[in-house]
């Protein structure tokens, strides 16, 4: 039986930052890959690409600007917008309103007047790529 590889301090410490180094490089590689897939979904006006070995498709989330949903206090009953809604106050710093977007987004779906404010709130979110293999 072989002994088992002594190694000094440094060699260990320079594995260590071969390995980091080797990492930073691998991520940049794949960051430039992805955007390089990215684009080309995007130039073609698609949400994916149609491959036999793997599913790619552009993932998007949507995002609200919470400003926009101030119409819902004109628009809501009292006790749905108590269950959505949470006024500014002041503790030892002031704590901004605050709006519940998934039950807004509920709220939505039972009513026409609250579903136009979301739709004026929406915006896209940040796309992700996802790539499976089959």
């Amino acid at each position: 039986m072989e002994a088992a590889e002594i190694k000094t301090d440094h060699e260990r410490l320079r594995d260590y930052m071969d390995t980091k180094d080797t990492i930073a490089r691998l991520r940049k590689i794949l960051t430039e890959q992805e955007q390089e897939i990215i684009a080309i979904i995007s130039n073609r006006g698609d949400t994916a690409i149609a491959d036999q070995d793997f599913t790619c498709e552009l993932k998007s989330s949507w995002q609200y600007d919470h400003e926009k949903f101030t119409p819902l206090k004109e628009v809501l009953i009292e006790a749905d917008l108590a269950s959505v809604y949470e006024a500014a106050y002041e503790k030892t710093t002031e704590v901004p309103e605050r709006w519940d977007t998934t039950k807004i987004l509920a709220l939505g779906r039972r009513h026409n007047d609250v579903q136009a404010v979301i739709d004026q709130a929406r915006f896209p979110g940040e796309v992700r790529l996802e790539v499976k293999p089959r």
